[in-house]
């Protein structure tokens, strides 16, 4: 991997650091690597997030266009935030398995076997701690979205326009909440070894 900052006064200085202490140099490689791994985690949580809502966005708003006709403004908002609920949840679950199986699969097997299993313990520690992250941004969303979407529907706006500003405006704050409930629970932080 090449230096960034090679050939200037910022590699000279850390060429000097290592030679000094080259011991306190190797746990702040640690630590970069460790916060590089954890900001990736993050980059990827929020990508799936971002591809679920995308789906259910959607989703809903052609669901609202569909049911505009047939249904009060109250119904349609409702059925609407069903369909996008459903396909979120479907969408982010199957993309964040998908890049955090890795977490959860041990090797099981005798000295030359190749079994891998689930270790179930820590996928329990891992879901309860994804679960106390999205709970709060869900509460967030599944309220502040209906709302939205029945302003807009009594304001005069079409369903599928109301249903894209509605969404448009609350996954704003979902992403916020998300992102700092992760933070709080520890969501991406190895759980402890039990010895």
């Amino acid at each position: 991997m090449q230096n960034i900052h090679e050939g200037t006064e910022y590699s000279v200085i850390l060429n000097v650091l290592i030679t000094l202490n080259p011991r306190e140099t190797k746990k702040q490689s640690q630590l970069h690597s460790m916060n590089r791994n954890r900001f990736k985690d993050y980059l990827l949580f929020n990508r799936d997030i971002l591809i679920g809502v995308a789906c259910g966005f959607f989703t809903s708003a052609i669901i609202s266009q569909l049911i505009g006709k047939f249904t009060s403004t109250l119904t349609n908002s409702l059925i609407s935030q069903l369909a996008d609920m459903g396909v979120f949840l479907t969408v982010f679950g199957i993309l964040f398995y998908r890049d955090n199986k890795y977490r959860f699969i041990v090797n099981g097997g005798f000295a030359g076997q190749k079994k891998n299993r689930i270790e179930f313990a820590r996928l329990k520690w891992f879901l309860v701690k994804l679960a106390s992250t999205l709970s709060i941004a869900e509460i967030e969303y599944n309220t502040v979205k209906p709302y939205f979407h029945y302003w807009f529907l009594n304001k005069g706006y079409e369903p599928f326009v109301a249903s894209i500003i509605a969404s448009s405006i609350t996954i704003v704050g979902y992403l916020a909440i998300v992102d700092v409930m992760a933070y709080l629970t520890r969501l991406f932080k190895e759980q402890p070894k039990e010895g």
